[in-house]
């Protein structure tokens, strides 16, 4: 995370459960083993038992859904009140980030939502899910303006509600909504890659300069590219950036 994005806040809605119990376990590995390491850095991480009773619906939880930077909802289970919480954050139509055990089904009014699916028992995907999770968090803070899926429900309602309009039809709206939501995560990788190397040290012996030689010459070139080209671009970037880190740890 960036400095600028230091020390905001975080709310971690999950099943809680006993001591002792599964829902528990999961709630205390993922919290110390996957979002810590992926989002510490940046933000101050509350979870719902550190401010109340677990399984309650509190003013205090309310305003912390209204009022925190960002929401990582864990899904697994499909519990009552992560559902339920889940969904206020949603009609704030405020940052959230959506995570599950991997093989399990959302319910349909969540299947089409960004969830990020591991199991946190794989050292593998939870290596992975914690560069996802911390990026969909830059991504869902840096759109303006983060539309939730309440926010575009009733944006399809009052496109269609008017009958003396000739409205597009509902799939093109939801294909170009999808569009817009790529290019925006696009533009947060390409802002990321440039701030990464911007706060890159190097010394003068590093043997590596070659690598950030090559790496600004291809960040040159977004300038003079169309958004079906950043993509790739991105990624061969990352890679540069990572062979440097390799060789750098």
């Amino acid at each position: 995370m960036s400095k600028e994005k230091q020390n905001q806040s975080c709310f971690f809605v999950t099943p809680i459960g006993q001591t002792g119990s599964q829902d528990r376990k999961r709630a205390d590995d993922v919290l110390k083993h996957v979002l810590r390491p992926a989002l510490g850095d940046g933000f101050k991480i509350v979870r719902a038992d550190e401010v109340d009773d677990p399984g309650t619906i509190t003013g205090d939880i309310v305003a912390r859904l209204y009022n925190s930077d960002l929401v990582v909802a864990d899904l697994t289970g499909t519990n009552p009140n992560v559902m339920y919480e889940a969904g206020i954050r949603h009609s704030f139509s405020k940052p959230i980030v959506q995570i599950c055990q991997t093989g399990e089904t959302l319910p349909f009014d969540l299947a089409d939502e960004r969830t990020i699916f591991f199991d946190v028992a794989s050292l593998d995907e939870v290596s992975e899910a914690k560069e996802r999770i911390e990026k969909a968090a830059r991504r869902a803070l840096d759109a303006r303006p983060f539309r939730s899926p309440v926010v575009r429900a009733l944006e399809f309602d009052t496109l269609f509600s008017d009958a003396t309009k000739t409205p597009l039809s509902r799939n093109l709206i939801e294909k170009l909504d999808d569009l817009s939501n790529t290019l925006d995560e696009v533009k947060s990788d390409v802002a990321y890659l440039e701030t990464s190397v911007a706060h890159m040290e190097i010394s003068v012996e590093t043997p590596e300069l070659s690598v950030l030689n090559e790496l600004a010459e291809f960040l040159s070139k977004f300038d003079y590219i169309g958004p079906s080209e950043v993509r790739d671009l991105a990624r061969a970037a990352k890679e540069i950036v990572q062979k440097h880190k390799n060789k750098t740890d």
